[in-house]
């Protein structure tokens, strides 16, 4: 939401005179940098990765966050960067919480 906070003298308290409205999504599609995902070293195979393209893809939009996939084990640690764009919308994030993928939105 986009607007201008003043005192409300009427009410004693404070307004928000609202000029743009936009969904969560929008926003963190705006003001974010990526959605950078981790996962376990023990939980990375292939069928994960399948899994993972196939929950991401109806996703995939021309303007979006650049996806990224962070690897740790003891050792190390690696990020893999694609060149998909991603809608940041909630129900993502969530299943892929769900599925233990730890989904985080990288602020710029």
């Amino acid at each position: 939401m986009y607007g201008v906070v003043a005192e409300d003298s009427f009410n004693g308290g404070i307004k928000l005179d609202a000029e743009q409205v936009v969904s969560l999504a929008e926003m963190r599609a705006q003001q974010a940098r990526a959605l950078k995902l981790y996962r376990q070293y023990y939980a990375l195979n292939e069928t994960v990765l399948q899994e993972l393209a196939t929950i991401i893809t109806p996703y995939k939009t021309e303007v979006g966050l650049p996806l990224v996939i962070e690897y740790r084990n003891a050792q190390a640690k690696a990020q893999l960067k694609s060149n998909w764009l991603i809608r940041p919308e909630d129900e993502l994030i969530e299943t892929l919480n769900a599925l233990e993928w730890q989904a985080e939105v990288v602020m710029k």
